[in-house]
């Protein structure tokens, strides 16, 4: 069943703004390429008060898809070189389509 996965990041204050466009810009070169995921949405917040700085919106084949997402290499490394320098915070939710 497709799923929807929503990361939202709060980023440290003395994170600069070239770190944390990385997050948007490397999202959209590298994990479009991983197997299962069907859509990727990533951008910044509107709400300049809110403490989430960038969101990720994907579409995924299934919960095998996720698992499988979770391990690979592009998004361990996305993770690891990306998204852990400027991160303060991670929201992740995990939303399986509501059957017809």
């Amino acid at each position: 069943m497709p799923l929807t996965h929503i990361v939202m990041f709060e980023v440290r204050p003395d994170a600069s703004p070239e770190a944390v466009d990385r997050l948007v810009t490397e999202a959209r070169s590298k994990l479009t390429q991983i197997p299962g995921v069907s859509e990727l949405h990533a951008g910044w917040t509107l709400q300049r008060d809110s403490p989430h700085r960038v969101v990720l919106t994907m579409r995924l084949e299934d919960e095998a898809a996720l698992a499988a997402y979770r391990i690979h290499p592009l998004h361990v490394e996305y993770v690891e070189q990306v998204i852990k320098p400027v991160e303060q915070r991670r929201f992740v939710i995990d939303s399986l389509d509501a059957k017809p």
